[in-house]
């Protein structure tokens, strides 16, 4: 046993560590590259998500503009009816 152990000590780290040392930095790479490709794919949906946002903002103002307009109609007609019935009235 002893003999084992020394020859290990003076031949360096043994076989299987070396192979498994050797092995870690591909699966480091291949790792960093799909955690890449994962954050690729988010950012999309990201991007996506805020062009429909952007998108729905835009349709929201469009909106709000036409109900400003028909308000603004509304009180305008309402307010020329009246000053019609008040002259009306006057003669």
């Amino acid at each position: 046993m002893a003999q084992v152990i020394r020859r290990q000590d003076t031949q360096g780290k043994p076989h299987w560590l070396q192979r498994v040392q050797s092995q870690a930095e591909q699966i480091k790479s291949k790792e960093d590259q799909a955690s890449k490709k994962r954050m690729q794919h988010f950012e999309q949906i990201d991007q996506r998500r805020q062009e429909a946002v952007a998108k729905e903002e835009e349709i929201r103002q469009i909106r709000d503009k036409k109900i400003f307009l028909a308000v603004g109609v509304t009180l305008l007609v309402a307010f020329l009816i009246l000053i019609t019935l008040l002259f009306v009235q006057g003669l």
